[in-house]
Order: structure tokens, then C-alpha cells, then sequence
């Protein structure tokens, strides 16, 4: 069960990413919307898209930041740009 939750929280992170660009990974639990005592979970699905190398990080000001790799960058605009044909359609 919790190996569900964490997948689904690596997913809706994915998308997060693709919609934002870059996220802080000090902010990461409250940009994810995740309740108080969940936080550990946003690291977890982290570390999962991290090691399936589908994410990079970058320091920007001394801020540790993490964002999608120009392969899921592909990947993220052609499933959005296929959704809104879909629902042009």
C-alpha cells in the first residue's frame, strides 16, 4: 500500500514539474500540497524519480532546486499537447 502512495505521489510530482519547471527541494512538501507529517514522502518520490534518472538538480542561489530532465521534458509536453487534441477533438 504505501508502495502505491509513494508512486502516485512520484506521478503527481512528474506533473508538477512539467507544469513548474523547476521546484525547490527545501519547499518540496508544501508545494506538493502534502499534509504535516507526510513530508517525508515528497523526498521519497524524489528519490524514486531520481533514481529512475528522470529528474536533475540544479543550485541556484545557494538553493537546491530539482527539475525534470530534457528527455521527460519531451515526454511531459507531447502527453499535454496530446490531452488538449483530445479534448479539442
Amino acid at each position: 500500500m504505501l508502495k502505491l502512495k509513494i508512486g502516485k505521489t512520484a506521478g503527481d510530482l512528474w506533473t508538477r514539474l512539467g507544469d513548474s519547471g523547476s521546484l525547490s527541494c527545501s519547499q518540496l512538501p508544501e508545494c506538493m500540497s502534502l499534509q504535516n507529517g507526510s513530508a517525508p514522502l515528497a523526498y521519497v518520490a524524489l528519490g524514486w524519480l531520481a533514481k529512475e534518472d528522470k529528474v536533475e538538480f540544479v543550485l541556484e542561489n545557494r538553493d537546491l532546486k530539482v527539475r525534470l530532465n530534457a528527455t521527460e521534458v519531451a515526454i511531459y509536453e507531447n502527453l499535454k499537447c496530446a490531452a488538449q487534441k483530445e479534448q479539442e477533438g
